[in-house]
């Protein structure tokens, strides 16, 4: 049997994981399942909204907050014609793999950035600039990041959440850890900050050595893929000192791209 190019630890939630484990597959590499994540759906008991004026915006953060907002039995009620400018709602995603995921499922989602899928792009957009008093729904996951929500209501919206799911860790993948250790190139993919300190939480109960991101513990990895910045920059901030390379998108495709750009 051939030696594969690299080997990557696929940290990403069982249900989003088989797609691009095929990708890297057919690329020659090896991949080795370890989800860091599950998620949770969340009920639809405890929103109250005030949906009277209808809806402007709804913006969605992920894949995730897409396929929860539809597994919703209420959200028709958000896809109401705004009554206050009389135009038709206008729907967005942060990055490319949430609009695919969103118009598949009929959702016309636009993105507002051909490069950058952040918080940071879709404001800079002129589009988010002159919205005071427009009605604006953020479907996300529970937790996270405030920009957006501040940012907007500083602008002047009405901005409301809507949670539809939530991030647990999943269950330590002992054996498949101890595999990728002694793996051949082993790359560790980091698709959020949770993602890692789930991860982080499981290994110092294996071994308090891993607490350390500098120590010995971590010199086995080849390098870590990361899907923004603001995550590289925050392991780095906690002493990480191996190589950190960052997805020119937030996708499969932009995994692949960073994995075998340039690769033997």
């Amino acid at each position: 049997m051939n030696q594969p190019r690299l080997t990557l630890l696929n940290t990403r939630p069982a249900h989003q994981a088989e797609a691009l484990t095929q990708q890297v597959e057919l690329h020659n590499g090896q991949v080795i399942a370890c989800p860091t994540i599950e998620i949770q759906w969340c009920s639809a008991q405890n929103t109250i909204f005030d949906l009277s004026q209808g809806v402007d915006k709804i913006i969605f953060i992920s894949a995730n907050a897409v396929k929860g907002f539809l597994k919703r039995a209420d959200y028709q009620a958000y896809l109401t014609t705004s009554k206050t400018t009389q135009k038709p709602i206008e729907f967005y995603a942060i990055g490319r793999a949430t609009q695919q995921y969103g118009l598949a499922h009929q959702l016309p989602l636009t993105v507002l950035s051909q490069t950058d899928f952040d918080s940071e792009s879709l404001l800079a957009h002129p589009v988010m600039q002159s919205i005071q008093q427009q009605s604006i729904v953020i479907v996300k996951g529970q937790g996270g990041r405030t920009l957006l929500e501040e940012t907007l209501q500083a602008r002047g919206a009405k901005v409301q959440l809507l949670e539809v799911y939530r991030r647990v860790p999943a269950p330590f993948c002992v054996k498949n850890w101890q595999r990728f250790v002694e793996s051949h190139r082993p790359v560790l993919l980091l698709t959020s900050l949770e993602s890692f300190t789930f991860l982080l939480g499981h290994l110092t109960q294996l071994d308090s050595g891993y607490s350390a991101l500098n120590s010995a513990k971590w010199a086995f990895l080849t390098e870590t893929i990361v899907f923004s910045v603001r995550i590289q920059q925050q392991l780095q901030a906690q002493g990480w000192t191996g190589s950190i390379r960052v997805v020119a998108e937030q996708s499969d495709a932009g995994i692949i791209d960073r994995l075998f750009a340039a690769k033997s």
